[in-house]
């Protein structure tokens, strides 16, 4: 079972600024990103003037894996695949979350490794093809549950060395984002005083 949040927008920007007061340009994205989509889609969240708007575990690991991308130089204008193919990212999540023992989420030393973007063989990746492929956007996903051993390596490699794709790690992007979003303060809305 996947955590239940019902994070404020100030705290995932908090939590994908993993635990940092977020600078505007931040909160200009995540603004950007709700505009296209992500992570709600076709105005699902949206429940009229006053009503607050509540991020879950899929909302935060959407707008994670989003801002990932984005710093990693794909164009924003091709993320809307990650809306397209929402249904099948989602399950990916979950199933990530499910292999992750416990103890990942409590070892310190282990969550500021996982700041660093390595590669893992047995870890599940989004990977997005470049502006200049033939499919420009177009997301995979790889689940290591359905490939043998050998040709998880082959398309790992591919995927890595490949110079028109940019691909992500979701356990070492999840594992930080489910610790800073249950740390994540309280942050109120309306005009600051």
């Amino acid at each position: 079972m996947v955590p239940r949040f019902a994070l404020t927008r100030g705290q995932v920007a908090w939590t994908v600024c993993r635990g940092q007061t977020p600078e505007q340009s931040v909160l200009d994205q995540l603004r950007y990103l709700k505009q296209i989509g992500i992570p709600f889609a076709g105005g699902a969240q949206e429940k009229g003037r006053g009503n607050r708007v509540t991020y879950s575990f899929y909302d935060l690991m959407d707008v994670a894996v989003a801002f990932e991308a984005l710093r990693r130089n794909v164009p924003a204008r091709l993320l809307k695949h990650l809306v397209e193919r929402r249904t099948v990212i989602r399950k990916a999540y979950r199933d990530c979350f499910k292999g992750i023992p416990e103890v990942a989420y409590a070892d310190r030393r282990a969550l500021k490794a996982r700041h660093q973007t390595t590669l893992y063989q047995h870890d599940f990746y989004i990977s997005f093809e470049g502006r200049f492929s033939s499919r420009p956007g177009d997301t995979q996903i790889v689940d290591p549950n359905h490939l043998s051993s050998e040709a998880l390596e082959d398309l790992l490699d591919q995927l890595m060395n490949g110079s028109n794709t940019t691909t992500i790690a979701l356990t070492p992007l999840m594992i930080p984002m489910v610790v800073y979003a249950e740390k994540a303060p309280y942050t109120p809305t309306g005009p600051k005083l």
